[in-house]
């Protein structure tokens, strides 16, 4: 048959379609959707929705054979599909169908498909259809976002699972599920905290409520009662466009090697400690035994000892004196590690205090040919602190300072701040490097003296620190290498004994 009579036949067709439905055509046309007709091989009349869809004008498409049209992972359903809508069988009238443009360009239509039984009793489809290509890009896409996270978080040892905002674990890796392979039902579905056999509350304190409050990342560790296991979990909150929480990231990782590690790090170290306090107090003893019999044998010889022997004598107990500071500061950095220390707080005038720090030192600065000079703010209120401890810290910054500093001088001030009162002992001395800085309240660090000879314990800065931090306060520096240092602490206002 020519293709003349083949156009002729549709149009006979599409004609008698016309005439039992007069404004068919014209609904079709103003619809929204793609409204097609069609037999078990041609399209018989498409809506200019459908065929623009397609890429085709609409005289264009009828030419086209239904099979061209289809994708070749749907064609033969769709021609199963066909056969029985046309041999009167019933089908599912809703299905998603993949076709082809004119250009080849690949997209899903959602399909409601019927058939009609015309006055010469010939049947013909009909049919509905939507363009849902974007729905299915992103339902396949969501897919292989999915598949690739079970991929990636099972090959994870740490527990990962997802909360929703009522709490109900919505996915979780391997890891996870292995380690609840014990519970009854499923872990997916279920609440978190029914995991952790509280059947009708949250935990406390639950660190995902915290999540929800400040929409951050929350970390806290967790024991599970039944394996004794420590776990540190972390929760990242998911917000959605108009930054709402709607879900939780957890990753719980297992740390109970690193505890026990821990503890036995924590029970050499107090081992440690109690070793270095029991030999420096047993060092005391005998350096005293020491340090007087070189006193009574200086004074008993003085006569008879040249200068050589006398000099010898003085450095002896120069290093007898500085043996005995190495040993108060490890015992008091000790003390004050382990807690052993009790603040005795007491009311006190700050600035009183610096001025008797600045008398005491103002000689030992004389000696270096450098000077101190007070700059005291006289609203600063009292102040419960601790006396003895904080003359402790003012007399080891104004050492240091004097010790390092040359040429110049040393300014003490004293500023009250509402809620706080600020001492800044600075100086004019050799400073401090960038790169040393951040480490110098640390133990045992030592700075650069250009006396190598005067070296200290490298405990001082640490035992300030010890001791200001116990008041609530904090201390820091600030330092150009070169130029000069200042040292600051800080003590709170409302400290009560």
């Amino acid at each position: 048959m020519s293709d003349t009579n083949e156009q002729e036949k549709s149009n006979g067709i599409e004609q008698s379609l016309f005439l039992e439905t007069g404004f068919f055509k014209a609904i079709s046309e103003n619809s929204q959707f793609g409204i097609i007709v069609f037999d078990d091989k041609n399209l018989l009349y498409t809506n200019s929705y459908f065929s623009n869809l397609l890429e085709y004008s609409q005289n264009e498409i009828l030419q086209v054979p239904i099979h061209h049209i289809i994708h070749e992972d749907y064609y033969e359903i769709e021609t199963r599909t066909l056969t029985d809508l046309f041999s009167g069988k019933e089908i599912s009238p809703h299905y998603e169908l993949k076709v082809y443009t004119k250009s080849k360009k690949i997209i899903w239509l959602d399909v409601f498909a019927s058939s009609y039984r015309l006055q010469d009793d010939k049947i013909v489809g009909y049919a509905t259809t939507f363009d849902i290509t974007r729905r299915q890009n992103a339902f396949h896409q969501e897919k292989l976002l999915m598949s690739r996270w079970e991929n990636t978080f099972n090959s994870v040892n740490d527990l990962i699972f997802i909360l929703n905002h009522e709490y109900t674990i919505t996915m979780a890796n391997k890891a996870f599920k292995a380690f609840f392979r014990d519970s009854q039902e499923p872990v997916i579905g279920k609440k978190c905290y029914e995991l952790v056999g509280q059947s009708d509350r949250k935990c406390v304190p639950c660190i995902a409520v915290e999540a929800i409050k400040d929409q951050n990342i929350h970390t806290q560790e967790w024991t599970d009662q039944k394996t004794n296991r420590t776990f540190l979990i972390t929760v990242l909150p998911i917000l959605d466009d108009i930054d709402k929480t709607t879900s939780f990231i957890n990753i719980a990782r297992d740390i109970t090697n690193l505890k026990k590690i821990e503890c036995d790090l924590m029970d050499s170290l107090n081992v440690q400690s109690k070793m270095i306090s029991v030999v420096s107090h047993e060092l005391r003893t005998p350096l005293a035994a020491i340090k007087g019999g070189i006193d009574l044998l200086k004074i008993t010889l003085t006569k008879s000892l040249d200068a050589d022997q006398k000099n010898l004598l003085d450095i002896i107990l120069r290093n007898i004196d500085r043996l005995h500071i190495y040993i108060n500061d490890v015992l008091d950095y000790e003390k004050l590690r382990s807690g052993q220390v009790k603040l005795k707080l007491t009311k006190n005038d700050m600035n009183a205090i610096l001025k008797e720090a600045y008398d005491l030192m103002t000689p030992l600065a004389s000696e270096k040919g450098i000077s101190i000079r007070l700059d005291l703010d006289p609203e600063l209120p009292l102040l419960h602190f601790d006396k003895n401890k904080v003359i402790q810290v003012i007399a080891n910054l104004l050492n240091n300072a004097i010790k390092f500093t040359s040429e110049g001088g040393i300014t003490i001030y004293s500023r009250f701040n509402t809620n706080y009162i600020e001492i800044t002992i600075e100086d004019t001395g050799v400073g401090i490097k960038e790169n040393e800085l951040p480490f110098i309240f640390q133990s045992f660090v030592q700075l650069y003296e250009p006396d190598q000879q005067n070296k200290g314990s490298g405990l001082g800065l640490s035992i300030s620190k010890e001791i200001i931090e116990k008041h609530g306060g904090k201390i820091w520096a600030e330092s150009v290498f070169g130029k000069g240092s200042s040292f600051h602490f800080t003590l709170p206002v409302n400290q009560e004994p």
